[in-house]
């Protein structure tokens, strides 16, 4: 039982920094999107 439990915990550890990673890439993309419509509302 006990070791049932500890690897869920890892694995959810996993997950949330998995799920962070994705996160960190779509903001990164959205503000690269932004940044190329500014430029050509711009011009």
């Amino acid at each position: 039982m006990e070791e049932t439990i500890k690897i869920q915990r890892a694995e959810t550890e996993e997950n949330r920094k998995q799920r962070y990673c994705d996160y960190e890439r779509a903001l990164k993309q959205l503000r690269k999107m932004k940044q190329q419509e500014e430029k050509q509302h711009a011009i």
